[in-house]
């Protein structure tokens, strides 16, 4: 019953590259910074606020990226935090689910978030997003975005799932292969649910 506390973060090639991306752009900005002081390139000190401003910025990208997107497996239940966007732009809200109360999952493709509500500001038409839909024996549906985790990831959360809720005499058990069909069915987003 007492298993060890365990996080998958997001480790899909276009997450990895959006993140490199940016730290890249923080290297170029700190570098620009310390040319700029060096041969006094600006006699002007606005274009210093601007460029510090820049790299407070992208740290916090950083910084904001490397959070969003965390499945946590906790010892009674799976934590998702809610990502860092604001409350019109956010793509995963805060969910808390009970290893012995879940009774279905499967993968569905959505330009919605993890309520199921338009995104306000976002091209959410444009952006659909993989989500686990975790129904609970109460029929609360509950859905955490996947969008940027690996096959392999996936599979390695689904027997995570198994194995948790075996451990709270939860009967139900996750067909892999039968969820996985739907990552694949789901792959180009031919068929949205």
């Amino acid at each position: 019953m007492n298993k060890k506390n365990l996080t998958f973060r997001p480790l899909s090639i276009t997450w990895i590259l959006l993140i490199i991306s940016v730290f890249i752009f923080i290297i170029l900005t700190i570098y620009g910074i310390i040319i700029s002081i060096i041969n006094n390139y600006y006699s002007n000190y606005i274009a210093y606020f601007f460029l510090f401003i820049l790299l407070i910025f992208l740290i916090y990208e950083i910084i904001r990226l490397s959070f969003s997107g965390r499945i946590c497996f906790k010892n009674e239940f799976i934590f998702v935090p809610s990502d860092w966007f604001d409350v019109n732009n956010r793509i995963q809200y805060k969910c808390i689910i009970n290893y012995k109360d879940i009774k279905s999952i499967k993968i569905i493709a959505s330009a919605n978030n993890s309520k199921n509500e338009r995104i306000a500001f976002r091209l959410s038409i444009l952006s659909i997003k993989k989500y686990f839909e975790i129904t609970t024996y109460d029929d609360t549906v509950n859905r955490i975005c996947i969008n940027h985790y690996t096959k392999k990831q996936i599979i390695k959360i689904l027997n995570e799932i198994n194995l948790r809720i075996k451990d709270f005499n939860n009967s139900t058990v996750i067909n892999i292969d039968e969820v996985m069909k739907d990552w694949y069915s789901f792959g180009h987003y031919k068929d949205l649910a």
